[in-house]
Protein backbone atom coordinates (compact mmCIF):
# COMPACT_ATOMS: atom_id res chain seq x y z
CA UNK A 1 0.00 0.00 0.00
CA UNK A 2 2.76 2.58 0.65
CA UNK A 3 4.37 2.01 -2.61
CA UNK A 4 0.92 2.76 -4.34
CA UNK A 5 0.74 5.93 -1.96
CA UNK A 6 4.06 7.44 -2.51
CA UNK A 7 2.76 7.20 -6.76
CA UNK A 8 -0.60 7.64 -7.22
CA UNK A 9 -1.29 9.77 -9.69
CA UNK A 10 -3.23 12.30 -7.87
CA UNK A 11 -0.11 13.75 -5.54
CA UNK A 12 1.30 15.33 -8.60
CA UNK A 13 -1.53 16.77 -9.84
CA UNK A 14 -2.33 18.67 -6.16
CA UNK A 15 1.39 19.70 -5.81
CA UNK A 16 1.39 21.31 -8.78
CA UNK A 17 -1.68 23.36 -8.41
CA UNK A 18 -0.58 23.99 -4.76
CA UNK A 19 2.64 25.07 -6.25
CA UNK A 20 1.09 27.46 -8.54
CA UNK A 21 -1.39 28.51 -6.26
CA UNK A 22 1.32 29.82 -3.64
CA UNK A 23 4.12 30.74 -5.74
CA UNK A 24 6.50 27.81 -4.31
CA UNK A 25 9.15 25.55 -6.71
CA UNK A 26 7.28 23.15 -8.43
CA UNK A 27 9.86 20.69 -8.97
CA UNK A 28 9.42 17.90 -10.94
CA UNK A 29 5.23 17.14 -10.20
CA UNK A 30 4.12 18.59 -13.41
CA UNK A 31 6.18 16.34 -15.45
CA UNK A 32 4.83 13.83 -13.31
CA UNK A 33 1.21 15.05 -13.44
CA UNK A 34 1.70 15.63 -17.23
CA UNK A 35 3.17 11.88 -17.66
CA UNK A 36 0.37 10.34 -15.46
CA UNK A 37 -2.22 12.20 -17.86
CA UNK A 38 -0.98 10.81 -20.71
CA UNK A 39 -0.86 7.16 -19.46
CA UNK A 40 -4.45 7.61 -17.81
CA UNK A 41 -5.80 9.15 -21.38
CA UNK A 42 -3.93 5.91 -23.54
CA UNK A 43 -4.84 3.31 -21.13
CA UNK A 44 -8.81 4.87 -21.54
CA UNK A 45 -8.19 4.94 -25.20
CA UNK A 46 -7.31 1.06 -25.66
CA UNK A 47 -9.90 -0.03 -23.22
CA UNK A 48 -12.74 1.82 -25.28
CA UNK A 49 -10.67 0.33 -28.77
CA UNK A 50 -11.09 -3.12 -27.24
CA UNK A 51 -14.88 -2.87 -25.60
CA UNK A 52 -16.01 -0.93 -29.07
CA UNK A 53 -14.34 -4.13 -30.89
CA UNK A 54 -16.06 -6.54 -28.93
CA UNK A 55 -19.62 -4.73 -28.97
CA UNK A 56 -18.91 -4.36 -32.85
CA UNK A 57 -18.17 -7.73 -33.56
CA UNK A 58 -21.70 -8.61 -32.42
Amino acid sequence: MQLFAVYQPFTPFIETIRGLLLGTPLGWNPALALGWSVVIALAGYAWSMILYERKSVR
